[in-house]
C-alpha cells in the first residue's frame, strides 16, 4: 500500500489511479480510437509523468485536428507543460511551456485544447487565472 507522497515504482502496474482527469476531448469519428471506448473502457495506457503521486500530472487531453490524430496534447499541471506526444506509442514528440508568469510560461496549467486550425489554447487555474494561444508556425 503506497501513502500519500510516495512515487509510483517505474514498474509497478497501475490496477487503480486516484488521479483524475479533468478533460478528454473525443474528437467526432474516431471515437473507438481515442484511447477510451465511448462505453468508457480503456484501451490504452500511455505513462507520462509517475514520479507525481499526489495528484497525478495531467489535467487535460486533446487530439491533434489532423485527419489521423497523431498527437495527444496533454496539460501537465504539476510541471507547468504541455507534452506533445505520439499517439500510437506515447513517445514525447514535442513540449512547449515551463513554470513562470510571462507569455508562454505557466503557473497551475489546467486545460491544452485546439481548435481545427491547429491553434493551442491553455487555461491556468489559482494564481494563474488566465487563457493563452499559441499559433502554429508552420
Amino acid at each position: 500500500m503506497r501513502t500519500a507522497g510516495q512515487a509510483i515504482p517505474e514498474s509497478a502496474p497501475l490496477r487503480a489511479f486516484v488521479a483524475r482527469w479533468i478533460c478528454l476531448r473525443l474528437r467526432s469519428g474516431r471515437r473507438s480510437d481515442s484511447g477510451v471506448h465511448q462505453a468508457g473502457e480503456v484501451h490504452q495506457r500511455i505513462f507520462r509523468g509517475k514520479q507525481h503521486a499526489d495528484k497525478g500530472s495531467v489535467g487535460s487531453i486533446d487530439f491533434s485536428p489532423d485527419p489521423q490524430q497523431k498527437y495527444l496534447f496533454v496539460s501537465d499541471i504539476m510541471n507547468n507543460v504541455v507534452w506533445i506526444l505520439n499517439r500510437n506509442d506515447g513517445s514525447v514528440a514535442g513540449r512547449f511551456g515551463g513554470m513562470g508568469h510571462s507569455g508562454g510560461l505557466f503557473h497551475w496549467l489546467n486545460v491544452a485544447t485546439m481548435d481545427s486550425r491547429g491553434n493551442v489554447y491553455t487555461g491556468e487555474v489559482e494564481t494563474g487565472k488566465r487563457v493563452q494561444k499559441f499559433v502554429p508556425t508552420n
